[in-house]
């Protein structure tokens, strides 16, 4: 009999913990979120580990930053103030970015390593990017190639 009351509270403790996890508090003036993943290539090949954000062109969202990194598919389920499911409704601009870098300084004496871009320099700022979606109910998955592959030298700005 006591063996059964003991399950019973750890199925009960489970469970509120469970319930905790799921019951997330969202900062005070959040906007409904919808789930949006972003699927980014170039090429027509998934675009791995770029780093991207998503600018509200709209200003009442400007407060709720969306981004992330895209995975080994080039996608990237969208996420807002870095750890919210969804992004709220609206327009907006896609910054992207993704830089390699090759022989990097094995100690503090070394030059500096060589830095490539991999994504053409328009998409790096929410001035020059060409990338724009709407996040709507009906929306729940963006696709935007970004056209041919790069590797683009970039001018050293000193150590990393």
């Amino acid at each position: 009999m006591h063996l059964k009351k003991a399950f019973l509270i750890l199925a009960a403790a489970g469970a509120c913990v469970a319930s905790v996890g799921c019951g997330q508090k969202l900062p005070e003036g959040i906007p409904d979120l919808l789930p949006v993943t972003l699927v980014l290539t170039q090429e027509g090949a998934p675009l791995d580990a770029a780093t991207v954000s998503c600018i509200p062109v709209d200003a009442a969202n400007s407060r709720w930053s969306c981004g992330g990194t895209t995975d080994a598919k080039g996608e990237l389920p969208l996420t807002t103030l870095g750890q919210y499911k969804g992004i709220p409704s609206g327009e907006y601009k896609v910054v992207v970015m993704k830089m390699l870098l090759e022989n990097p300084p094995q100690t503090r004496d070394d030059p500096p390593g060589q830095r490539y871009r991999l994504v053409p320099e328009e998409y790096e700022t929410a001035d020059t990017t060409p990338l724009t979606f709407t996040a709507s109910k009906d929306q729940k998955r963006v696709e935007l190639d970004l056209g041919p592959a790069i590797k683009e030298e970039m001018k050293s700005r000193g150590p990393l």
